[in-house]
C-alpha cells in the first residue's frame, strides 16, 4: 500500500518529468526505487538489498539461506520472523524459504497455526497449512463438522470435504433421513455427483435407485448403506 512506500510523493506524479523515489522496507530486505513521472505514472529502476540479519535468523531456525530470488519473494509478500517463531514453537518442520513465502502469501499467521492446533489439527507436513488456508479451512468449519459427529477428521480427508464444499448442513440433511456414519469418501462422492438426500426415497430403503450424472449411471445402493 502507498503508506508502506517511504518517501513517496503522490504529487510528483502530476507533472511529467518529475523525479519519483521511494523505499519499501520489510523484515527480509528493502527495495529502493527511483525514476521519473510520465502521464501520472512513473518509470524507473529498483535496487534490492536483503537484510543479512534476516537470512541469519532463518539459518538459525533450521532453514537454508534463501537465494536472491527467494529473498525478493520473501520481501514482497512480507514474511516475518513471528511466523517462523510460531512454527518453531509448535515443533513443525521448517519449510524452505520458498515455502515460507507461500505460507505468508496465503496469510498463514501465527494465530491461524495456534487456533488450528487448539482444534486438534497439527499437519504432518508444514506445507499442508498452505492448502488448508487456501481452502479456508477454519476452526469454525472444523467445529461445525464436530457437531454432526465428524471429529478429528484426518487432514487429507478434511481437505477433500472442504474442496468439494461438504458442509455440516449437507451431512445433517442425510442424517435426518437415516443415513448416519457415512464415510468421508461417501460424502465426497455424493457431493461430487450432486445427489441430494430427498432424491433417494424413504429413510432406510434398500431399493436401488438409478440416477445419472453427466451421462454416467449411478446406483444409489452402491453409495449408501
Amino acid at each position: 500500500e502507498v503508506r508502506e512506500l517511504a518517501g513517496f510523493d503522490r504529487a510528483a506524479l502530476a507533472k511529467d518529468g518529475s523525479p519519483v523515489s521511494f523505499a519499501l522496507v520489510r523484515e527480509p530486505g528493502r527495495l529502493d526505487c527511483s525514476g521519473r513521472s510520465e502521464g501520472r505514472r512513473a518509470r524507473g529502476n529498483c535496487r534490492f538489498t536483503g537484510d543479512p540479519a534476516f537470512a541469519s535468523f532463518l539459518v538459525a531456525a533450521g532453514m537454508r539461506r534463501p537465494t536472491e530470488g527467494e529473498w525478493i519473494d520473501l520481501t514482497m509478500v512480507g514474511a516475518k520472523r513471528s511466523l517462523v517463531d510460531a512454527l518453531r514453537q509448535g515443533r513443525y518442520a521448517m519449510p524452505s524459504p520458498g515455502g515460507l513465502a507461500g505460507l505468508t502469501a496465503l496469510n498463514v499467521t501465527p494465530d491461524y497455526i495456534r487456533t488450528m492446533a487448539a482444534s486438534g489439527y497439527r499437519p504432518r507436513r508444514t506445507e499442508d497449512f498452505i492448502t488448508l488456508k487456501a481452502l479456508d479451512v477454519s476452526p469454525a468449519y472444523i467445529a461445525s463438522l464436530k457437531r454432526v459427529g465428524y471429529d478429528r477428521v484426518p487432514v487429507e480427508e478434511l481437505i477433500q470435504l472442504k474442496a468439494l464444499g461438504v458442509t455440516a448442513d449437507f451431512i445433517a440433511s442425510y442424517q435426518r433421513r437415516g443415513y448416519r456414519n457415512l464415510s468421508v469418501s461417501r460424502l465426497v462422492q455424493l457431493k461430487a455427483l450432486g445427489i441430494r438426500p430427498e432424491e433417494i426415497g424413504r429413510s432406510g430403503s434398500r431399493r436401488p435407485v438409478a440416477m445419472t450424472s453427466e451421462g454416467a449411471p449411478v446406483i444409489m445402493s452402491a453409495l449408501l448403506p
